[in-house]
């Protein structure tokens, strides 16, 4: 992430939860928080629909779904435009189903866009709206040399282990 901030890259970031797996939108209000201004700006259905989905607004039956990941499109790709974006979900088997459908919409729709996905889940765990839309590269464990390098390297410097893929 580092190399992606050094190199003018708008970063954000979720990190799922146990806790608030079942509370609707809570990873995708996480990612967001930080760019109000950004869903401020967008176009007034898609805005809509964002407050609504975090309670912001005066919807009394609920969020549009597919306008709240239009406005997950528009935003991305709109931050895009100005900077590189990498948008980093970890965790993501936490994630609640209403912020994975948004973000899976989004990601389907990005090819050619300046944006970045890295989406980081335990091992067999199914993704809804991700499983089979998005390239997966499936990491190993680190094996006891480089975890050792890992956690003796100092905390500023970068990580230089050799990386493990498994099938």
């Amino acid at each position: 992430m580092r190399r992606a901030e050094a190199g003018g890259a708008r970063i954000l970031r979720a990190e799922g939860s146990e806790s608030e797996s079942s509370l609707a939108f809570s990873a995708l209000h996480q990612l967001l928080r930080p760019v109000p201004a950004e869903v401020d700006g967008l176009p007034g259905r898609q805005r809509a629909a964002m407050h609504d989905a975090f309670g912001e607004g005066s919807a009394t039956s609920g969020p549009d779904l597919m306008l709240v990941g239009v406005a997950v499109l528009s935003l991305l790709s709109g931050l895009g435009d100005h900077h590189p974006v990498l948008v980093v979900l970890d965790d993501v088997q936490w994630f609640d189903r209403a912020s994975l459908d948004a973000l899976s919409f989004a990601a389907r729709r990005l090819e050619g866009e300046p944006v970045t996905m890295l989406i980081g889940a335990r091992d067999g765990d199914h993704l809804p709206g991700l499983d089979r839309h998005v390239p997966m590269l499936t990491l190993g464990p680190l094996d006891n040399a480089a975890a050792n390098q890992l956690l003796d390297r100092p905390a500023a410097e970068e990580p230089h282990w050799p990386h493990q893929v498994a099938d």
